[in-house]
């Protein structure tokens, strides 16, 4: 009696309460005040939770902290928060037919899967067998960046869902086979964003790391963004190539340098800097800076640093870490992390590890090289 009642035809629906005052945002003028006080309380609060800091809401915040800002980010964090609070079976129905969610003009909901329209109640059934792990992604775009990238549609996160969803799978260290996922577009706010959620229909959990993590975020980000970031890297490997090619120059008249006045005092620092690197050379052994001990590593860093701490290469070197700090934004959401980046970078140039580049390591071995061949030839004439 009590489902016929509330169920049966006829009866007035209620319409879902999801607006509760806490995802309220002030209005657009509260954008010319500073955040409140009590603002800043509650989102130091919110931040305690990791996760939330990945919100591009924050990255708003962080930019430009007024009233507006402030009340957009604890909208955004405490609705993802209230979200991620509910059952599988209550989170498939709230994206699937929540308001704001874009739904097929021939149901009643907006959820698809790798077929395009999914059946909700299937999928009901599933979930509410699965004794597993359900595993949830909220992927989330700048609504400029949706409109850039042709984005705005339902249709066009199908497509891109069904395009790479195999590979989460992998991702996910779920066999293909029992992998199973839905998901459902939202275009509302400043952030249209999709809803997906996957499990391993055997009930086995599989797991992710943070290198997961970044892998699925790298993969989804290239594909957006290809045109963007083709041009991107362009530029920042020509802006690699001039450093090179500075660097390559400094050391050419370093050498010069020193090879004329052999027995005096070097004025020019870089001159003296290389002459004694050339004397800590071994006289056998590989030339290359990978397989070079540790103090000669520390004094070929030690140059590299140099030259491009230098007048001549300081602003190569400003151009150059831009275009990573530029291409970085399109994999991370904060100041703070981008500073991290830039100084990852930084660190590469000057101390690079087994995996990184060694191009500059390898001009200043080089022209050492040259010299102490040089030295050596002098002292037998």
């Amino acid at each position: 009696m009590l489902n016929y009642i509330a169920t049966r035809d006829g009866v007035i629906q209620n319409e879902p309460n999801l607006e509760v005052p806490l995802f309220l945002q002030l209005d657009k003028n509260t954008a010319k005040y500073m955040a409140t006080e009590k603002q800043k309380i509650l989102i130091d609060n919110l931040i305690k939770n990791k996760k939330l800091i990945e919100l591009a809401e924050y990255d708003d915040y962080l930019s430009n902290s007024n009233m507006y800002t402030a009340s957009t980010f604890i909208a955004a964090s405490t609705r993802l928060e209230y979200e991620t609070s509910m059952s599988n079976m209550y989170y498939l129905k709230y994206i699937s037919e929540r308001p704001g969610v874009v739904k097929d003009s021939f149901k009643n909901h907006g959820l698809f899967d790798h077929n395009g329209a999914a059946d909700l109640s299937k999928y009901e059934e599933e979930l509410n067998a699965h004794k597993g792990k359900v595993w949830i992604d909220v992927i989330s775009l700048r609504r400029e960046d949706a409109m850039n990238q042709s984005m705005q549609s339902k249709e066009s996160w199908e497509r891109l869902l069904q395009k790479h969803m195999v590979n989460k799978a992998k991702i996910l260290n779920i066999s293909i086979h029992d992998f199973k996922w839905c998901a459902a577009f939202h275009d509302e706010g400043s952030h249209p964003h999709v809803h997906v959620m996957m499990w391993d229909d055997k009930d086995k959990n599989g797991y992710l790391d943070k290198e997961g993590i970044r892998a699925w975020r790298s993969e989804l980000t290239n594909d957006i963004y290809k045109d963007e970031l083709w041009l991107e890297n362009e530029l920042k490997n020509e802006r690699r190539k001039s450093i090179e090619n500075s660097v390559k120059e400094s050391m050419n008249k370093a050498l010069q340098k020193a090879m004329k006045k052999p027995d005096k005092y070097l004025i020019n620092t870089l001159s003296e800097s290389l002459v004694n690197l050339s004397k800590s050379l071994p006289d056998s052994g590989s030339k290359s800076y990978e397989y070079q001990p540790d103090n000669i590593k520390k004094e070929v860093n030690e140059i590299v640093k140099m030259v491009l701490s230098s007048p001549s290469t300081e602003h190569l070197m400003r151009e150059y870490l831009e275009s990573i700090a530029r291409i970085g934004g399109y994999y991370r959401n904060n100041g703070e992390k981008m500073i991290d980046l830039i100084n990852e970078e930084w660190e590469k140039l000057i101390a690079p590890k087994k995996k990184d580049r060694k191009v500059l390591q390898n001009i200043v071995l080089k022209s050492a090289y040259e010299f102490k061949h040089d030295d050596f030839e002098r002292r037998l004439i």
